[in-house]
């Protein structure tokens, strides 16, 4: 799979290996029938991106391109820009998504963009001008919320509604034993470690898809009964 993955995107480059290594969780959560009827599908086909063209480009670039044909459209200005912005009744624009300055970067050496581990090399360096050190040194961090919020004994009842049996069979994409072993056996893992974050994030697409098929697909969230956790009582 890996293989005809790199296929598809034109080879090698660090965004597939980094987001395959979170993918790592459909091996732990998916059902068998899930597992099975995905057993040949490989969704960077299909994006129908020009292969023979990126495997010209440097690593890098390749990466930059293949997040941006991913995250940017639905979740970087949508999800996470576009929605927030319009709930205060504000409309975005940004700079360095405007065409000239996007065909001018694509040019740019990955040296550039990339020096070392520091990342944004030309714009912090261009920031040193304008801002105060620690901001444009300021390193990279991951933009999530902690799953810990949401999946340990402080979290809301509607949690446990969804990571229940009823609900999980109801769905059928991911499976109760896997899903009730990494629920209980998260605590353990070291706060930080990429284990931990992978188990985290699969916990969390488990329960959005969770919430969005109940929603969106069969409308059923409000039959499917309240479920404690074990050690901590629902109030009605």
């Amino acid at each position: 799979m890996a293989r005809r993955n790199q296929q598809a995107v034109g080879g090698h480059n660090g965004w597939l290996d980094m987001y395959g290594l979170m993918a790592i969780s459909k091996l732990r959560f998916y059902s068998r029938p899930m597992m099975e009827s995905l057993h040949d599908h490989y969704p960077f086909a299909d994006l129908q991106l020009n292969a023979d063209r990126l495997r010209r480009w440097h690593p890098l670039q390749r990466a930059l391109y293949l997040g941006a044909r991913v995250m940017l459209p639905g979740l970087l200005l949508s999800a996470r820009g576009d929605r927030v912005a319009l709930h205060s009744s504000v409309e975005t624009r940004y700079p360095f998504l405007d065409e000239d300055v996007f065909a001018f970067l694509a040019r740019l050496h990955p040296r550039w963009k990339l020096h070392g581990l520091r990342d944004k090399h030309l714009l912090r360096l261009l920031a040193t001008s304008w801002l105060p050190a620690e901001v444009a040194r300021r390193p990279k961090a991951i933009f999530r919320a902690p799953f810990n919020n949401l999946g340990l004994d402080a979290g809301p009842g509607w949690v446990d509604q969804l990571f229940s049996v009823e609900s999980l069979r109801k769905t059928g994409y991911f499976d109760y034993d896997a899903v009730q072993h990494w629920r209980g056996h998260l605590r353990r893992l070291r706060p930080g470690s990429m284990q931990r974050m992978s188990v985290e994030m699969g916990l969390a697409g488990v329960l959005t898809t969770q919430l969005w098929h109940h929603t969106y697909i069969d409308g059923c969230l409000a039959d499917v009964r309240s479920v404690a956790h074990p050690g901590r009582r629902i109030a009605a």
